[in-house]
């Protein structure tokens, strides 16, 4: 990419991050708002652990962590963190990540507002690469934001007021990867075919993945069951017990996601534009 290249990205790469930088601070400061109520309950919660850890006695413990009413989630602020709050952040922000990128690669192709890019000859590899580098760098910021407030939140506003920086380092880690693959296979979707597919099928296997993910855990269910989806390697209950990342995982997902990428970008270089 020349220096006359560079300008041309550069462009679309600001018209883009302005465009939806409000959005996503938006939902940011939305969960984060979650994030500091759900904080703020733990105390109590807790204390009324004891009594509800008796009552589900008697269900067997994989169903009850399955289900996040085990007494690590109950008792334990990284689990309770993890169950209660970090699982919904991934499947809203996986949805939202979806939209906003077949928003931004998508939609213009179908359209025909991409064409102005093209009169201004800037090669639609780097209208593609210059908008997803975008988004990610979007969605980065939005998990920041919730990423920091949590993290002051659980120390001035939790029970234990315990600070956790590893713990929340690599859980919103994790989950960040997991919501760039959930948003690039929805654009993958919508590039191979339409838009209104892509947000269909985007929510449809977000919330089914974490259902087979949750389902999966109950004794009886196949064991390979679990491993047909990224919740599995996102592992949520390794990084609560650990407070980090397990690399094989991550490199599956981050493998994922490349592949979906390269995909994407072959078909976008050939889709035909509507105008």
């Amino acid at each position: 990419m020349n220096k006359t290249e560079l300008n041309k990205a550069t462009t679309v790469f600001m018209f883009e991050f302005k465009r939806h930088l409000k959005l996503m601070i938006f939902w940011g400061l939305i969960f984060a708002s979650m994030a500091v109520m759900l904080i703020a309950l733990f105390g109590t919660i807790k204390e009324q652990a004891a009594q509800m850890t008796e009552v589900l006695k008697g269900f067997p413990p994989e169903l009850l962590e399955a289900f996040g009413s085990d007494a690590k989630t109950l008792v334990e602020f990284k689990g309770y963190y993890n169950t209660k709050f970090l699982s919904t952040l991934i499947i809203i922000n996986s949805i939202i990540g979806g939209y906003i990128l077949n928003r931004m690669i998508v939609k213009e192709l179908n359209d025909g507002s991409v064409f102005i890019l093209f009169l201004k000859k800037i090669k639609r590899q780097n209208i593609f690469l210059t908008k997803f580098a975008a988004f990610v760098i979007l969605l980065g910021i939005s998990n920041l934001v919730v990423l920091l407030i949590s993290s002051l939140s659980s120390k001035f506003l939790g029970s234990e007021n315990a600070f956790y920086p590893q713990f929340f380092l690599a859980a919103f880690s994790a989950s960040f990867i997991v919501q760039i693959l959930f948003s690039v296979i929805a654009m993958f979707v919508g590039l191979v075919k339409s838009e209104g597919t892509a947000l269909f099928a985007g929510i449809a296997l977000t919330l089914g993945s974490f259902m087979v993910d949750t389902l999966s855990r109950i004794p009886g269910v196949p064991e390979f069951v679990r491993y047909l989806t990224p919740f599995y390697y996102l592992d949520l209950n390794g990084i609560t017990n650990t407070s980090s990342l397990k690399p094989e995982n991550i490199i599956v997902l981050i493998v994922a996601i490349v592949i979906l990428v390269v995909l994407s970008l072959v078909r976008y270089k050939t889709k035909e534009v509507q105008l």
